[in-house]
């Protein structure tokens, strides 16, 4: 499974920016994405770079996951609150 980490950093980068060309409006993780602090800086970044296109991106998260408490803990959640993930998509 591919995440949001350190090791996938240059995956994970070229996936957020095709989201960001393809003008997608949603980056969605479910409870088993990896995600640590360099992921959550790549994805953070993402939704500052489609702001500033005029395309803003969302985060949705499965509540209660181990990315959603790095998110919240790194403040993130502050720059871009995450909506919760729907149960059917987690």
């Amino acid at each position: 499974m591919s995440g949001y980490t350190i090791a996938a950093g240059e995956d994970a980068q070229l996936r957020l920016l095709s989201l960001i060309d393809e003008g997608a409006e949603l980056i969605a993780l479910d409870a088993e994405t990896p995600l640590d602090a360099a992921g959550a800086q790549l994805i953070a970044a993402a939704i500052l770079t489609s702001r500033r296109g005029g395309t803003p991106l969302g985060l949705q998260m499965a509540e209660g996951s181990d990315a959603a408490d790095l998110w919240a803990r790194l403040g993130f959640d502050s720059l871009a609150p995450a909506a919760p993930l729907p149960e059917a998509a987690s």
